[in-house]
């Protein structure tokens, strides 16, 4: 739109300057004319100064020519300018966006490489499941705290084998308890990359455990649990939970895997539902005392990642 009016304006100041009498610009000689005298007679026959009047209008036309001809070359030249700083601009622009567009396709082509090997590694990875607790028993030689003691067994169901397995028990008063997957998502990462996990590996459809694991608990912290329950109901039964979690890893990568389940916790021994005993009483009428007690334990619900 500028230039389009500076083209106008220049052009329509050309042709005024065009169309204006030469005596305007260039007036008449007032040396040989003063204005006192009066003018003298010419005759028709041609004089000097008559051919010197043809050669000075013949010179300011081809100066008008001259100078018209400036005025539109550096109307082009200003023009060209104008459009070479716009398309310079918009490449300038262009190259941004292609940029813009490389890196998003190069961000793009990561992510795909990165679900793609996230495939490959879930297709051929090891995945264990704990498939039986047995041997529950809690003991303790009348301290402050107990030993809950399991022995699990679990079974290699991936592709490729698994190592540095950690089974971690942990015991809690059901209703007062944490979620037991954010108990075992916290031992995956206190386990990842340590050597704390023993040195067992598992084939693919073979099976691993079979070894007592022992969780020593604080009966204090199972009473203020019990506390608890009875705050928001005073003649609640209090029972005893288990949340196991068994980290491992598989051969073919170092990512820590997780596969945990929760349980509830009742004496082996409930000949009469009637006379039923939790374990946390048992524990609790037993405190000071020695304790061998063994439990059932009825699953709930299990996962693994």
């Amino acid at each position: 739109m500028m230039a389009r009016l500076l083209v106008l304006t220049v052009f329509a100041y050309a042709l005024w300057r065009w169309k204006q009498p030469k005596d305007k610009f260039c007036g008449p000689d007032d040396s040989t004319n003063p204005p006192d005298r009066k003018q003298p007679v010419r005759s028709s026959r041609p004089t000097r100064e008559d051919g010197w009047h043809s050669k000075e209008e013949q010179h300011l036309r081809w100066e008008r020519w001259y100078w018209l001809a400036s005025q539109c070359l550096s109307l082009a030249i200003a023009v060209g300018a104008l459009l070479s700083a716009h398309y310079a601009y918009k490449a300038v622009e262009a190259g941004r966006d292609a940029v813009a567009e490389a890196h998003e396709q190069a961000l793009q082509a990561k992510r795909q490489a990165q679900i793609a090997q996230e495939a490959l590694l879930a297709s051929t990875r090891a995945r264990l499941k704990i498939t039986a607790i047995a041997n529950a028993s809690v003991t303790g030689s009348g301290g402050s705290a107990a030993w809950f003691n399991f022995t699990p067994t679990y079974k290699n169901f991936g592709r490729s084998p698994a190592q540095g397995i950690f089974f971690n028990p942990h015991i809690f008063v059901v209703g007062a308890g944490p979620s037991p997957r954010e108990v075992c998502e916290e031992d995956k990462a206190r386990h990842q990359g340590t050597t704390e996990m023993s040195d067992e590996v598992v084939f693919p459809q073979d099976e691993g455990g079979r070894q007592r694991v022992g969780v020593l608990t604080s009966l204090a912290d199972l009473v203020r649990g019990a506390d608890k329950v009875h705050s928001i109901q005073a003649s609640a039964t209090i029972y005893l939970g288990v949340v196991g979690c068994l980290v491992y890893q598989s051969t073919d990568s170092t990512t820590a895997y997780v596969t945990g389940f929760v349980a509830d916790l009742h004496p082996a021994d409930t000949p009469d539902p009637a006379n039923y005993v939790s374990v946390y009483d048992i524990i609790i009428g037993r405190y000071g005392g020695p304790l061998d007690l063994k439990m059932s334990v009825k699953t709930l619900g299990a996962w693994a990642n």
